[in-house]
């Protein structure tokens, strides 16, 4: 790929007609057109697709089957408690997702340690609840958040806390008002 070179180019970016101080527009060159097209060409046959030019979808088509293609190396050892057909790993992180739960472990740090954001859902009940995480920690839950929508419109009559938290899990306690549901976030490693 290259920047602009035509004929009015500034600094190999475009610019505009200027009809007060008689600057021409950037002649856009067929070299330079021929690039961009070959280059954008590449990524989408790179990616096992065949061009189309009734699509304008491809480009964003065939980076999605990129990154996607790199679980494709991805053995049952190197999944996270069986999970492999539905996460991917990229730049040495775990990603897992569902449509109503998640898993991000990010790459290991110094110490070889792995920070682990974990979410889920809420169920929509009156008092306590138990929630088991879809992956526990392998380690230590460090900090869970619950968001949560309830049936009551004062929120000082609502004050719903965690306690009873361990790497598989926690309990919700609602105090008794009823839930509509919610989420949690929750980090550990």
């Amino acid at each position: 790929m290259k920047r602009i070179d035509g004929a009015g180019h500034v600094g190999g970016r475009f610019v505009s007609e200027d009809v007060a101080t008689s600057r021409p527009p950037t002649e856009i060159t067929a070299s330079w057109l021929n690039g961009l097209q070959e280059e954008v060409c590449n990524v989408i046959v790179g990616a096992g697709l065949v061009l189309n030019g009734g699509s304008e979808t491809q480009l964003r088509d065939a980076i999605i089957a990129m990154i996607g293609s790199g679980a494709a190396g991805a053995t049952n050892a190197d999944t996270l408690d069986g999970y492999d057909s539905t996460q991917f790993w990229r730049n040495d992180a775990v990603v897992f997702n569902t449509a109503d739960q998640g898993y991000y472990q990010f790459p290991p740090d110094a110490s070889g340690r792995r920070i682990i954001h974990q979410w889920g859902p809420l169920a929509a009940v009156g008092g306590n609840q138990n929630i088991t995480f879809g992956t526990p920690f392998p380690n230590a839950l460090l900090s869970i958040v619950p968001s949560i929508d309830s049936d009551t419109d004062d929120a000082t009559l609502f004050k719903a806390f965690v306690r009873n938290r361990t790497r598989l899990g926690f309990q919700l306690f609602t105090g008794g008002i009823n839930m509509r549901g919610g989420t949690y976030f929750a980090v550990g490693w």
